[in-house]
């Protein structure tokens, strides 16, 4: 009888055990590591702009207890605890620490220090460095089963792909315009390939006329934009390009003589998160929305 007991227990044991263990959440990271949670994140720290924007975008904003200073989207933010800037050296490990996060969201390429800081204090950490916007849709549904707002990391993720699909179809069966993007004037700079850039304009229906390039921000020279003589002519709108049509030497350029010059909010395309579809909407809408251009 001890036997059977002993044999219940052992075996009841065993179930509670294994699915215990099963409940776990289970991911790998951009640095190659293995991330174990027992439970859902219930605090999250961002310190990188773009994974801020997408956990306020899946719902896991009233999770996000601390961000950079950079983090400045949504509205939401303002009222968030700031933990420092956006390289590791101006970032307060103290501060992280206060705020007892469950997880902190770094980048791959930028926090390596602080990586290796919060190993030591036992707090969790996980990279995500996307390069393109498929990884952006990786990495929202991963910080969907890490704050547990699966559900709003799947509609995140559908709507960015229902402004791709409307980008698709403005630009569908036009022939693709040829853009110069402009990063800086003083040396003059511009988006090679392999970058969220590049991408959008492709995405747009345009074609980067550097996208050759394989640096990511390369310098080129007045000739080789006046050679490649580009339909279009981008910019952030930090930047600002009004000035275009006053340079020596761009007037004979087809953007410059059709006037067609415009500018996309910096933060939009240059952060790997929700609003980089807009910026490839957007710009679809400049280069066929008008009646010419169809």
């Amino acid at each position: 009888m001890k036997k059977v007991v002993l044999s219940f227990y052992l075996l009841f044991f065993f179930i509670v055990t294994f699915s215990w263990a099963d409940s776990f959440i289970k991911v790998n990271d951009v640095l190659g590591r293995g991330l174990v949670l027992s439970h859902p994140a219930r605090r999250v720290i961002s310190l990188v702009p773009g994974i801020t924007e997408i956990l306020f975008a899946i719902g896991a904003g009233d999770r996000t207890v601390g961000i950079t200073e950079f983090c400045d989207y949504p509205e939401e933010t303002i009222s968030v605890e700031k933990v420092g800037g956006f390289s590791g050296v101006s970032i307060s490990v103290e501060k992280i620490i206060s705020l007892k996060p469950d997880i902190v969201f770094v980048s791959g390429d930028m926090h390596y220090r602080i990586v290796s800081l919060l190993d030591q204090t036992g707090i969790t950490s996980f990279a995500c460095e996307p390069r393109n916007m498929e990884d952006i849709f990786s990495c929202i549904q991963t910080i969907g089963v890490l704050t547990d707002c699966e559900d709003g990391a799947s509609e995140t993720i559908a709507q960015m792909q229902k402004k791709l699909d409307d980008a698709k179809t403005l630009s569908a069966d036009k022939k693709r315009v040829s853009v110069f993007w402009e990063i800086w004037d003083n040396p003059l700079m511009t988006s090679g390939s392999g970058t969220f850039i590049s991408e959008a304009i492709n995405l747009a229906g345009g074609k980067n006329i550097f996208d050759d390039v394989r640096s990511s921000w390369p310098e080129v020279n007045v000739e080789q934009v006046i050679l490649r003589n580009p339909e279009w002519i981008m910019s952030g709108s930090s930047h600002g390009i009004d000035q275009v049509s006053k340079r020596p030497l761009w007037s004979g350029i087809d953007a410059v003589r059709n006037n067609r010059i415009g500018s996309i909010n910096d933060d939009m395309i240059m952060r790997p998160g929700p609003r980089l579809a807009d910026a490839v909407l957007e710009m679809a809408e400049l280069f066929y929305g008008d009646a010419d251009q169809r």
